[in-house]
This record gives structure tokens, sequence and C-alpha cells, in this order.
């Protein structure tokens, strides 16, 4: 829980459950990225090709992410819907109408 109240603490991501979940697999996701472009950095690579090898990694990161991203936010769509009749319930008393 002292993680979930840090990722709180973030304005951006305040009020959303499903954008902490989202913020944690976008800095996951990008992790191999940081490592390439490191490696790229020390090495004995020729300029060009090291351009080139980060260029593609970079873009093929970027569409892993919001792909991953895309899956992500509708796995999330049951938790927010139980989220939602559950806030339904407390308020109103009304029953809720869940999928199953």
């Amino acid at each position: 829980m002292r993680f979930y109240h840090l990722l709180s603490g973030l304005p951006f991501i305040k009020k959303s459950f499903s954008l902490k979940i989202l913020f944690i697999a976008f800095i996951g996701i990008h992790i191999p990225l940081f490592g390439i472009i490191g490696y790229l950095l020390s090495s004995d690579i020729e300029n060009i090709s090291a351009w080139s090898i980060g260029i593609f990694t970079l873009l093929f990161t970027l569409f892993a992410t919001g792909v991953t991203l895309i899956i992500l936010n509708r796995l999330l769509k049951p938790v927010l819907l139980a989220k939602d009749a559950l806030i339904e319930f407390k308020e109103y008393s009304k029953l809720p109408n869940l999928p199953t």
C-alpha cells in the first residue's frame, strides 16, 4: 500500500486506478530501451549503425507500449465496472447489474 500511496502523490495519475497501472506498465516497457541506449552510447559501434539501431528500437518500443496500454486498459474494464457498481450500491443502495 505504500507504493500505491506513493503513486497517488503524482498529480497526473492521482485519481485514476487504471492510470497507475498503465504508468507502471509504461515504465516497465521502457527499461530495455534505456539499456539498449546505454549500450549503444558506450560501445564501439560506428555512429550510423548505432543511430539506426536506436531509432529502430525506439519505434518498436513505442509500438509495443501502445498495444500493451490498450490491452491493459481493456483488461481493467471489469475492475472499473465493479468499482462503479460498488460506489452506486454504497451511495444509493442500488443493486449492481454486472456482466458475468
